[in-house]
This record gives structure tokens, sequence and C-alpha cells, in this order.
């Protein structure tokens, strides 16, 4: 693509060793022209360090950092310092791109400058990358996150570099909803949202994923940083979530349904 805008994609990384080859091959085998991809690995104890080095001399991968870190959210917020590109976006490291999504990316904000945030569709896939149908997204308009509970995906949206660092960046001090945080300071700034029904990328469910293994703690923080972003006092958000948590109970506690599903 000419004159292709270079694209940084950060990879957190630890203890994902069963997927995260996976992960890199989905982002490096785009073949995208303009590509910076940086890995953040904060000590794994698995596999994940073998298969890292595996790559270490791969041109398509910018920075491999293994280093101990604070969790996820600190890796985050090390390598968008790190990043020079002018679309951001972030794939953990038991995640996937999907295939050709960082030329449909490209091509989108490239065709529209006043772009700033673009949210795809995601496909969800089990632990063996079987696909389990596309995710639900609702589209936000800037003031329907500080009445709703964030209804996109973070694995298919990216934004532009300077939007990114105009906000400060994500909140180190989070641990699970650094995403609905992020997103809802750009809704509260006004920046210009682009839907678009292309999946861009897959997010995977299994046992060891943080937000599947403790949903409790992300419910709970996402309570914290709706309110703290300025979230309207009896909104939407408080019956949908409150919504959400008893069809959990029902479907995972008590009919055993899988995640996903």
């Amino acid at each position: 693509m000419h004159n292709s805008p270079k694209i940084s994609i950060i990879t957190p990384s630890y203890n994902q060793g069963k997927f995260v080859k996976e992960t890199i091959l989905s982002i490096i085998d785009q073949n995208y022209p303009n590509l910076e991809y940086i890995i953040m690995d904060g000590n794994s104890t698995d596999e994940t360090i073998d298969v890292l080095n595996s790559f270490k001399n791969n041109k398509h991968i910018t920075k491999i950092i293994v280093e101990k870190d604070k969790g996820q959210v600190d890796a985050l917020v090390k390598g968008f310092k790190m990043a020079t590109g002018d679309i951001l976006g972030w794939i953990n490291s038991d995640d996937k791109l999907e295939d050709g999504a960082l030329n449909k990316i490209a091509n989108k904000f490239m065709t529209d400058p006043n772009l700033q945030i673009l949210v795809g569709l995601q496909r969800n896939i089990d632990e063996n990358g079987k696909s389990l149908g596309i995710a639900k997204r609702k589209i936000m308009l800037n003031e329907d996150w500080l009445r709703m509970p964030m209804s996109i995906n973070q694995p298919p949206t990216f934004f532009r570099s300077e939007v990114y660092k105009s906000i400060g960046g994500i909140n180190p001090n989070l641990e699970y909803s650094m995403d609905h945080d992020l997103f809802m300071r750009f809704a509260k700034n006004k920046y210009n949202w682009a839907y678009i029904d292309e999946v861009l990328a897959q997010f995977r469910y299994h046992s060891n994923s943080k937000t599947v293994a403790l949903p409790h703690r992300q419910w709970k923080e996402e309570f914290k940083v709706f309110k703290m972003n300025g979230g309207k006092k009896f909104s939407p958000f408080y019956y949908w979530k409150f919504r959400e948590i008893m069809s959990f109970i029902i479907k995972q506690k008590i009919l055993k349904i899988p995640r996903g599903h």
C-alpha cells in the first residue's frame, strides 16, 4: 500500500506459551509494509521465552523486551511509550489479528483523515482456535459512554497516536478495565469514532485468561472506572452490568455453559 501509515502493535506477554506463537504469527504474517511490532514479556516462567527466542532475528518484529514488570498494564504503558507509529493498538499474547486486518485498518485511516478511533468486529475463538462466532457490539456515540457499559471490544479497536498521547495514555493504576477507562476518556474528549463491519481481531476464551478466570474483579473495576470518569448516576449502565452478572451466574455457574458460547 502506497505511503502506508506506520501501525504500532504492542503484545504484553506473560506465561501464555501455549498461544503466543499463534499471536505473533497472526501479526507478522500480515506482511504489512509499515509495521512496528513490540513484544513486552514480564519474565515468563513457561515455554514463552523459548518461543520468543525463536523470533529474535525476525525482521518483522521491532523489539522483544523480556524484563520483570508489574503486570499487563505496566507492560502496555512501557510498550506504548516506545511506540512511534501513527496508529496504535494492542493484541494480548493469547489473542490474534484477523488475516488482512492491518491493511483494512490502514486503508480506513488513510481515506478518512478526521478519523481518530476505529472499531472493528471481534471473532471469539476457543482454546483450540475454533470460531465461537462474532461478538456482539453496540455502536457507541460519545455521550453513550456516560450512560452505558462498554459495548465494544478492545482487540479490534485502534487509535491515532496523538489521541492516545493527548489524554495521557493508559491508566497504570488499573488492572482489568484499562481499556474501558481509555475509551471513556476518548469519548469525554469527543473524538471521532468509526465502526466497520469487518472482523479485525480474535479473542480467545480459555480458563487461564484473566477476564475469564476472574470476572468478578473486572466487574468491580468497571464500576470504579465508570464512576471516576463521570458516568451518570441512575444510568442504564447499572442495569446492564447487573444483568450481565446474573447471566454469568446462571450460564456458567448453574448451567455450566463455557464463556463465549
